[in-house]
């Protein structure tokens, strides 16, 4: 099968080739073996680098390759291999719950070459289980995916489709939805004296980290969109003042203290997007009427940050 979209444009950048030595007398798993990726493009955004790419001994094998970048803000902490590592462990792990066979593992990373052609990559060998045990914290790491094609992404499909056949889409991607939801485990309780996760203090102190960060970053607006920072100013302020006053209206809150009681708050995907949905090509199931839940396909199912899941 195949995982993430073609990138809208790419980058003249350069990736500093990235050692992988390890620090210790372990054996580092996947360390005998090398595989050389052809990359054919490059998306890149703060935290990530993601190549598309296919295998030098097989150009058939579409293969997306997920880098995390050394970086840093307010909301994300990538500053070492060790917390990029346990980030990639953590996006094997809980993609593997919302898709169908696309994440394919983590490999290690022996170099990179970006600025000259052909562009490509070497990896170690592909670990689709990984032992935290037999990984060494101080390498980097890539995260492996199936491409996915392009024209069944939801984004594309929402302006390409007609509405009849979108109707179909999304009433079968809410029906997927739900069934994740009910199959996941509540959150555990939480300890006497700590905020419990879905409460209105938590989604308060939240949103109040939302609307920091946004205000942060609206003067760099200023600078590159002139012309709508007056407008988008006045939304984020009206906005603001709805969003806090609706947490603290009684008839409100007793729906997300109720919410959280009944055990409806889970470990779901943090930041559903058009962009990261696709729709696979489909036949009704006979008995229920429903998409097949392996064609569709929900990727980027873990933030950087937990508290954002």
């Amino acid at each position: 099968m195949i995982v993430t979209r073609s990138p809208r444009k790419a980058s003249s950048r350069t990736l500093k080739p990235l050692a992988a030595v390890c620090s210790n007398n372990a054996p580092l798993e996947g360390a005998s073996q090398r595989t050389y990726y052809i990359i054919d493009s490059v998306q890149y955004s703060e935290t990530t680098l993601l190549l598309f790419t296919a295998r030098r001994d097989t150009k058939e094998q579409r293969v997306v390759i997920k880098i995390l970048r050394n970086y840093k803000d307010t909301r994300f902490n990538l500053e070492t291999a060790a917390q990029r590592l346990q980030c990639q462990l953590t996006a094997l792990e809980l993609n593997a719950k919302l898709t169908n066979q696309v994440y394919i593992g983590i490999a290690p990373i022996y170099s990179t070459e970006l600025s000259q052609k052909p562009r490509q990559i070497v990896l170690g060998k592909i670990i689709k289980h990984p032992n935290v045990s037999s990984l060494d914290p101080a390498i980097e790491y890539a995260l492996l995916m199936h491409e996915l094609p392009k024209e069944r992404q939801l984004d594309y499909l929402l302006r390409k489709e007609t509405p009849d056949a979108l109707l179909g889409h999304l009433r079968g991607l809410c029906i997927y939805i739900g069934h994740k939801h009910k199959e996941l485990n509540p959150l555990p309780a939480c300890d006497k004296g700590e905020i419990c996760w879905g409460s209105c203090k938590q989604l308060e102190e939240k949103l109040e980290h939302n609307l920091a960060f946004f205000e942060e970053v609206l003067p760099l607006w200023k600078c590159t969109q002139s012309a709508s920072y007056e407008r988008l100013e006045r939304i984020f302020r009206r906005a603001s003042k709805i969003l806090r006053e609706v947490l603290h209206q009684p008839r409100y809150r007793k729906y997300f203290e109720q919410r959280m009681r009944k055990g409806c708050i889970k470990c779901c995907h943090g930041d559903l997007k058009a962009a990261h949905t696709w729709i696979l090509p489909y036949d009704l199931d006979p008995q229920t009427g429903d998409i097949p839940p392996h064609r569709i396909q929900i990727l980027d199912a873990v933030d950087f940050n937990p508290n954002y899941n």
